[in-house]
C-alpha cells in the first residue's frame, strides 16, 4: 500500500492551516517557506489597522494593483484599482462611504495616493474607531 515510511507519513497528515509549505526552488533543492513568504512571492499582502476617528496612516508602499478594503465596524467592502496616479477606480456597495484623497475627501474612509507615484494612505473619517483590513494583489 505504501512505498515507504515517508509516503505513509505524508498520507497520514491531517487537515488544517499549514505554517510552512514544502516545495522545490529553481535549482531543484527542497525548500520549506512560510506562508507569508509564499504569499509575498505571489504578490499578495495583508494589512490590518485599528484607526481612531480622524487618524491617517501610510501603508509605506507605492505598489499599484488591486486593493480590497474591508471596514469591520460597518462590514463594508470596497475594491480599489490603484495605478501610479492619484485618480483611481473604486467599486463599493455604498458610494457615500469610500473615497480617495483627491475627489471625495469628505467621505468616511479614504484610501489612495495624495500625489502621483506617491505612497498609499488610509484615513478614517467615520466618527468611530474601526478596524480596517486591506488585502493587496499586485501585478
Amino acid at each position: 500500500m505504501y512505498k515507504d515510511m515517508a509516503d505513509k507519513k505524508e498520507n497520514a497528515m491531517g487537515d488544517g492551516i499549514p505554517a510552512r509549505l514544502r516545495g522545490l526552488d529553481t535549482n531543484g533543492n527542497s525548500i520549506s517557506p512560510t506562508l507569508a513568504k509564499v504569499m509575498d512571492a505571489m504578490g499578495f499582502k495583508r494589512y490590518v489597522y485599528e484607526l481612531i476617528d480622524g487618524q491617517e496612516l501610510s501603508l509605506e508602499t507605492t505598489d499599484s494593483g488591486l486593493y480590497i478594503v474591508y471596514v469591520s465596524y460597518y462590514a463594508y467592502v470596497a475594491l480599489y484599482i490603484i495605478s501610479p496616479y492619484t485618480h483611481n477606480s473604486i467599486t463599493s456597495y455604498d458610494s457615500r462611504f469610500f473615497g480617495n484623497f483627491v475627489a471625495s475627501t469628505d467621505l468616511k474612509i479614504l484610501f489612495g495616493r495624495k500625489v502621483d507615484t506617491g505612497v498609499l494612505y488610509i484615513k478614517n473619517n467615520s466618527g468611530q474607531k474601526v478596524i480596517v483590513n486591506i488585502k493587496k494583489i499586485t501585478i
